[in-house]
């Protein structure tokens, strides 16, 4: 999913997450948050989501586990993003 507004991703997200086991399915084994910077709001992700991965800078497809379902939320990471995050989302779709 991409969503480019101004405001209220991160608010969507946050209630998606505290919603994922009806919204989502398959049940999400791991949570990874990548973002660019350190902001105030990962110390609330923490507290509600404490199983969660929060790592900055991008994902490395060498460290994921294809038999684990997991979801990763890039936050302000588009003009980082290249053909590696397009993997991501890409690699072994259409099999």
């Amino acid at each position: 999913m991409f969503i480019n507004l101004v405001i209220g991703k991160t608010t969507f997200v946050h209630k998606l997450l505290l919603n994922r086991d009806v919204m989502i399915k398959p049940n999400v084994q791991e949570l990874r948050w990548y973002h660019g910077q350190k902001q105030p709001f990962h110390e609330r992700l923490k507290r509600d989501f404490p199983e969660m991965m929060i790592i900055q800078g991008l994902p490395d497809m060498e460290e994921f586990d294809p038999s684990i379902s997991r979801l990763i939320i890039l936050d302000d990471l588009m003009s980082e993003s290249n053909e590696s995050v397009a993997k991501i989302f890409t690699v072994g779709k259409g099999k």
